[in-house]
């Protein structure tokens, strides 16, 4: 389910589907230049699969895999051609398997959508190099396959023409947020709680997009108890974490540096607007660097709890919220987590 969402309904993972797509229902081959781990790979296969054969029915998707292969033009001949045809390969009068494939027509090959994955690093150029050659040895357009060469080296490489797409500069982590908060659109949740459960899948996750929506669709369950449920999701992925308090508490801090801050000092300027004339008494004052204050909103979190301690100018809960905030934000500033108890008291959960 999570791959078919991220596939299909996320916009950049999906139009990297598209745009290749695009090229391939043209008939032309193209490069996909893909992560090590691709995220949710057997369902990025069916809705390319099921996207190229809708819009050309003439072709079909067909998976192969490279793994081991060092002659490319001959692993074809022999996986698409049958024996009678393959005696016809006669490699003095062609010079090459390639050539000899290019001028075959009516074979099973040139009606096929070849995705070729497991290629080996060191074998991208030949692969590429093969392609390149049959395409430009076919005589008939219209009789020729369309190959999908799946690469997951990161380095330079020469495409020879071939229309190259790369994961990375269509998908980014901006989209594993999206997957995340439209995993828990169904849950009855507030915005600032869908953002904060998106985040802390992710840190927690890294750059394991499938491991992200695992955390994601345990809801509030995650950001009530991370730890078990982490070490629930990692023992089940059979991912082995040697700090795992290190990992939660890291990810919980930066998750609440991300959404938590910002809201804590949307409520200070909520509190100091509304205590506006009581606070103009008693400045102006110094802040935490010398510098003179006159301005109730330029008060940070600290003094506005101080100033409320002492003259008891504030209604009890707008009290408690300010003694909660000081306390989570010294929390922060001192590279520790804010607890969910904490975030209960500030009402974002």
């Amino acid at each position: 389910m999570n791959g078919n969402i991220w596939w299909n309904r996320i916009t950049n993972p999906a139009r990297f589907i598209e745009d290749a797509s695009d090229d391939l229902i043209a008939s032309e081959s193209v490069i996909l230049r893909l992560p090590e781990k691709l995220p949710w790979e057997e369902d990025f296969f069916d809705t390319l699969r099921s996207g190229l054969e809708k819009f050309s029915a003439e072709r079909t998707f067909e998976k192969i895999s490279a793994r081991g292969v060092t002659s490319p033009g001959e692993f074809l001949l022999n996986k698409f051609f049958i024996e009678t045809e393959r005696n016809k390969c006669w490699l003095p009068t062609y010079h090459t398997y390639e050539n000899f494939m290019a001028q075959s027509s009516g074979t099973v090959m040139n009606h096929r959508f070849v995705c070729v994955k497991d290629i080996e690093p060191d074998k991208v150029d030949v692969w590429i190099s093969s392609i390149n050659e049959y395409l430009k040895c076919v005589t008939d357009k219209d009789e020729r396959a369309v190959f999908i060469l799946m690469v997951t080296n990161s380095g330079q490489i020469e495409t020879g023409g071939l229309p190259e797409y790369r994961y990375e500069s269509y998908v980014t982590d901006f989209d594993c947020l999206l997957l995340c908060q439209t995993l828990l659109s169904s849950q009855k949740l507030s915005t600032i709680q869908k953002e904060y459960i998106s985040h802390l899948a992710f840190n927690i996750a890294g750059n394991d997009y499938e491991l992200a929506g695992k955390f994601a669709g345990f809801g509030t369950e995650l950001a009530r108890h991370p730890y078990r449920t982490a070490e629930t999701v990692f023992e089940e992925s059979g991912i082995k974490v040697t700090n795992l308090k290190g990992k939660i508490n890291s990810a919980l801090w930066n998750t609440q540096i991300k959404t938590i801050f910002p809201k804590m000092e949307n409520e200070r300027r909520i509190i100091a607007e509304k205590y506006r004339a009581d606070l103009k008494k008693y400045l102006p004052m110094k802040n935490s660097t010398g510098e003179k204050i006159e301005n109730p909103l330029e008060l940070e979190i600290g003094q506005l709890f101080m100033l409320a301690k002492k003259k008891q100018f504030a209604n009890w809960n707008d009290f408690r919220m300010l003694e909660t905030m000081k306390n989570a934000r010294n929390a922060l500033a001192h590279l520790e987590a804010i607890t969910f108890t904490s975030l209960e008291d500030m009402e974002i959960f």
